[in-house]
């Protein structure tokens, strides 16, 4: 029995945690009904009008075993999806045998099956109770069950047809192709892109809910839109080629490389790599394909290049507004890799994005989740990383300093705000008159009752790392460890790296250290071991005194009263 690698199950549930899903660009044996009918019974399984396994049975022994043995898919006039006609001839075909007796059902089955339906089942998605394919429309995972060369030809039909539907404007000069884009990110991303010919001029944006398009993805865009204004309406007769400009210099050098044989194993990396593969394919079905050409941007030159290139861009620049808004399309699907990342925030994946793209979304992930508080949660990592002397914790006759570590990082030392929280029986105000909640944080950082003790072990700890420093010749940074000693037990963001004192969780700012290629030799690595060791002890002992005298504030006994009884001396305790 074949196991799927470890690793494998790991990174499946690190991307299902965060949004991700891996698709197959190329979903068309669907569409051409490739598929075993026995395969599908099992992918709509829950499905209220699945027929029986034996019906399934019987349709097999009649010959008649993949999906294109029964139906073929026809565009929905009612969805964004198709749905199955049945053959007519299968009842016919099915007269002697018994799967005439269950064909009704089967037939019944599939007309209600729409290719959205399909996409979602493989992918393990599909759910009854959530009818029909109209609930799906809002995801483009079915038209990857389309032919690559169907996808293709639906885009470019649907680009020659807004440009029979676009109005006029003014034309580029005889014998030039030229394009530009603009994208704006606010109120919300907008990315536009416009070409023009000697024959018409046209406008079009990206369609919005690709987050992930940018300027780049319209600057190839409106080279692809230049070149099929070429390819169905030649602007010169072969074997002439036009120019077609454009001032995107870096799609003007990559579609270069691209086109041109490499000798590199490893595949281009670009965000705008699948439009860059459609812009090659048009190119190559031209008989003249035009030759793309870099021209400055923004210049003042009369010149028809330059000319052409105010003409689009201002096309492009002005078509953000409300009212001028022009079609919209979505970036292909039809020349992604076998297999792609997909987010809904972001999504397709290409592999020269996938970095940014998962830094991103665990970033959003760790920040929409509800148990997350930044300001609660220690992340030890971020401290200073030498062991904490062993004598407080596996040779002291008490554990008190542990014990309020203990309960301070669980949330539940004994503070009037951890009181208040549980019991609601006592104010969660500081007993020391400060106006804020009495919080361990308040406690043993910011509450003036205790200002004294705090700076007198301040001035302990910054004498005794004076001492250390002095002692010996180091390499080490000196004023800056004698700040970062003087900055123990106060709120300094340039010397913690949550912003707040955490001193009294048993942590220790990181001490600025030089690495090994500069002189860290062992008595340096010794000598912060020991500056680690000293900030350590200091400020445990510190939160032990600040503790021990808050519990005393707060446990004062009250005035022994004389017991009504004289008792014996040896039974005065009990009283």
């Amino acid at each position: 029995m074949q196991v799927l690698p470890a690793a494998w199950i790991v990174a499946l549930n690190a991307l299902q945690h965060l949004g991700i899903s891996i698709r197959s660009s190329d979903q068309s044996h669907l569409y051409s009904g490739d598929v075993s009918l026995r395969h599908l019974h099992h992918l709509f399984s829950h499905h209220p009008l699945l027929p029986s396994s034996l019906a399934i049975t019987n349709l097999a022994r009649a010959h008649l075993s993949h999906l294109c043995h029964l139906a073929s898919w026809t565009a929905s006039t009612t969805t964004q999806s198709y749905t199955l006609t049945p053959f007519p001839h299968i009842l016919h075909t099915l007269s002697n045998f018994s799967a005439r007796h269950d064909w009704p059902a089967v037939q019944h089955w599939l007309c209600a099956l729409s290719l959205a339906d399909f996409t979602t089942a493989t992918a393990g998605l599909f759910d009854p109770d959530i009818a029909p394919a109209a609930a799906h429309q809002s995801d483009d995972r079915w038209t990857l069950a389309l032919p690559p060369s169907l996808r293709q030809q639906y885009a470019e039909t649907a680009i020659l047809a807004a440009v029979r539907l676009s109005s006029s404007h003014p034309l580029s000069p005889e014998g030039i192709l030229a394009s530009d884009a603009s994208a704006i990110s606010r109120p919300r991303p907008h990315v536009t892109f416009a070409a023009t010919s000697p024959h018409t001029t046209l406008v079009l944006a990206i369609a919005l809910p690709d987050r992930s398009a940018s300027s780049l993805h319209g600057e190839v865009f409106g080279l692809i839109l230049a070149a099929l204004l070429h390819l169905h309406r030649p602007v010169l007769p072969p074997p002439s080629r036009p120019v077609l400009y454009t001032d995107h210099l870096n799609s003007v050098r990559f579609y270069q490389s691209l086109s041109s044989p490499s000798l590199s194993p490893s595949p281009p990396q670009n965000p705008a790599l699948p439009l860059y593969h459609w812009l090659r394919d048009i190119c190559q079905c031209s008989p003249n394909a035009p030759i793309i050409t870099y021209t400055p941007a923004h210049t003042s030159n009369s010149s028809p290049p330059a000319q052409a290139n105010r003409l689009v861009d201002n096309l492009a620049s002005t078509s953000h507004t409300p009212g001028r808004i022009p079609l919209a399309l979505p970036l292909p699907t039809f020349t992604l890799p076998p297999y792609v990342l997909h987010a809904p925030s972001h999504g397709y994946i290409l592999p020269s994005s996938i970095p940014t793209a998962v830094r991103d979304l665990h970033i959003h992930t760790l920040l929409s989740d509800p148990s997350l508080r930044p300001n609660s949660v220690l992340f030890r990592s971020l401290y200073d990383q030498h062991p904490p002397p062993p004598h407080p914790y596996t040779r002291a006759s008490s554990a008190y300093s542990v014990l309020v570590q203990l309960y301070s990082r669980s949330s539940q030392l004994d503070d009037a705000f951890t009181r208040f929280r549980r019991f609601r029986d006592a104010s969660p105000l500081c007993h020391f008159g400060c106006d804020t909640l009495e919080t361990p944080h308040h406690l043993f950082v910011q509450c003036p009752h205790f200002a004294d003790v705090r700076d007198e072990h301040k001035i302990a700890v910054q004498r005794e790392t004076s001492t250390l420093l002095h002692a010996t010749e180091t390499p080490l940074p000196k004023e800056v460890i004698q700040r970062t000693a003087a900055s123990l037990f106060v709120d300094d963001p340039d010397i913690w790296p949550q912003t707040t004192a955490r001193y009294f969780l048993g942590m220790v700012p990181p001490i600025p250290g030089v690495s090994s290629s500069s002189g860290a030799h062992l008595h340096t690595t010794r000598l912060l071991s020991r500056i680690a060791a000293s900030w350590h002890l200091t400020s445990i002992r510190l939160t032990a005194r600040i503790w021990g005298s808050y519990k005393r504030a707060m446990n004062l006994s009250p005035p022994r009263i004389p017991p009504p009884i004289a008792l014996p001396p040896h039974l005065t305790h009990l009283l």
